[in-house]
């Protein structure tokens, strides 16, 4: 009887810790939703959107904050970039900065839109870029987002 009343308890303060366990996390989650004071955003749609962007000019595509970026780099100090909402739409009223930052060494380039070609542009000195990490910052009417973008290619010069 008394190994009985020993697993007994044993079982109750398991069920009891794990019970504890889960309203905690459950709390969490209501708490960080809150402290934003915004819905969840859908990542599944997100994920879905970025997965059927496709590049327009052969640069790289990746989710930026709320964005869909395309960005390319020259041999001839060419920086270009798109900038798309999630639901496929160009992007550039409601940006205020955008720049990059190769292989981030403080060096911030800053991007401009160009309304003839529909997208944000750049020109360096020729052969300055190299391949790898390019630092990514946008601040629109909405806030601010960035990211590293790793392995961006340094691509031939497009055609006039």
């Amino acid at each position: 009887m008394a190994a009985l009343t020993q697993t007994s308890s044993r079982v109750i303060w398991c069920c009891a810790f794990f019970a504890l366990l889960a309203s905690a996390a459950a709390g969490c989650r209501r708490t960080e939703a809150s402290d934003r004071n915004e819905p969840p955003k859908d990542l599944a749609a997100r994920a879905r959107a970025l997965a059927e962007a496709k590049p327009r000019f052969g640069g790289t595509v990746v989710a930026v904050g709320e964005y869909s970026l395309e960005l390319s780099v020259h041999t001839g100090g060419l920086i270009r970039a798109e900038l798309r909402d999630m639901a496929g739409q160009p992007v550039h009223d409601s940006i205020q900065h955008f720049s990059v930052d190769p292989a981030p060494r403080g060096q911030a380039v800053e991007l401009e839109y160009s309304g003839a070609r529909q997208r944000f542009e750049a020109r360096v000195a020729p052969g300055s870029l190299k391949a790898g990490d390019f630092e990514i910052t946008i601040r629109s009417d909405h806030g601010m987002a960035g990211m590293t973008l790793s392995d961006v290619p340094v691509l031939p010069d497009p055609a006039p």
